[in-house]
């Protein structure tokens, strides 16, 4: 990610040397802190541009990182890959020194590769929380039975 700059993408500067024991991402100093930390600050701040902002953020992961890799985005290959930041909330956006959102925290980043059609983009709470439905119920009994 480091090779990928956007002004909504918190700045990656490197990373810890081979000999350190833990491996550490060193990013940007961002002043203001978190968004829910600087709302809390910032009570009359203009919310819809922080919103904005994280959006276009967000949008540049997903989609224009995997277009920078190729000249022109027709040249795409199936072994092009997306971001999938994974863990988007409050404490993952940063404000920087001039109040703009900044997304960070990619420790649940995920590349999927886009050769597997099976992989699934979004997963509802429900089948995450396992919860069966009447439907499912039926069918698995058909399925026993």
């Amino acid at each position: 990610m480091a090779a990928q700059e956007h002004a909504n993408v918190a700045r990656l500067i490197g990373i810890s040397p081979p000999e350190h024991p833990d491996l550490c991402l060193i990013a940007e100093y961002y002043p203001n802190g978190n968004i829910a930390h600087y709302l809390a600050n910032n009570p009359n701040v203009d919310r819809r541009r922080l919103v904005f902002q994280t959006a276009l953020g967000m949008s540049f992961l997903h989609t224009e990182v995997r277009a920078t890799h190729a000249p022109r985005s027709d040249q795409l290959t199936n072994s092009q890959r997306d971001i999938t930041h994974g863990s988007l909330r409050p404490s993952n956006i940063l404000v920087d020194e001039d109040g703009n959102a900044c997304i960070s925290d990619c420790g649940m980043v995920e590349l999927t590769p886009s050769t597997h059609p099976e992989a699934h983009r979004y997963y509802s709470p429900e089948a995450w929380k396992g919860v069966r439905t009447l439907q499912s119920r039926r069918r698995r009994s058909a399925n026993i039975a």
